[in-house]
């Protein structure tokens, strides 16, 4: 279930979901039929309160906080109890966050990777109060969307590009992130 502002925002959305989609078929990489299956999966919504019945939400509206916590505090009275919360933010603090709903320890920081039709990496980072249940749910979640997670500590603007610099300058030496999951080449250094 897809929401935005306006339906021309989700029409574009469509749009650019379907020519990624496209993309891909024309590639060999996946079927006409995925294709037309993953796109007949997809439901838009204007309606914040549609989302009440999800599972899991994940916000992706444009990095400034105030957007974001305006869309969880009016989120907040549809959801079912066991709802999980997360966002694809990659600079505000998750803790911030998850501070102002109802729900701190069923919150997460889920961040795709771009571009995410060719990447499999997913940030996932915990808030302070992120228990494990809601850990892992959302991480068995990246593995339902064939997706590797590597979980961070809530802080703010790390990102890839930190560790794989501190990896470089010999900072680091756990194994490759993907490493566990016999990915090591993903992001060789």
């Amino acid at each position: 279930l897809l929401t935005d502002i306006s339906q021309q925002s989700l029409d574009a959305a469509l749009e650019l979901i379907n020519a990624n989609l496209s993309r891909q078929a024309s590639r060999g990489k996946i079927s006409d039929a995925e294709l037309a299956s993953a796109m007949g999966r997809i439901q838009t919504t204007l309606a914040l309160s549609d989302l009440g019945a999800t599972d899991l939400v994940i916000e992706a509206a444009t990095e400034r906080e105030s957007v974001k916590q305006a869309i969880f505090e009016d989120l907040q009275p549809h959801l079912l109890p066991h709802t999980i919360l997360t966002s694809n933010t990659s600079s505000i603090s998750i803790t911030r966050l998850a501070s102002r709903t109802d729900r701190p320890e069923r919150f997460m920081g889920f961040h795709f990777m771009n571009p995410v039709p060719v990447m499999q990496l997913v940030e996932l980072i915990r808030g302070i109060a992120t228990d494990k249940e809601t850990q892992d749910g959302v991480d068995w979640s990246t593995q339902a969307m064939s997706s590797l997670s590597q979980e961070l500590r809530d802080t703010l603007a790390l990102t890839l590009e930190d560790e794989m610099t501190r990896r470089e300058a010999g900072e680091v030496t756990r194994p490759p992130i993907g490493a566990d999951r016999g990915n090591d080449q993903l992001f060789p250094v």
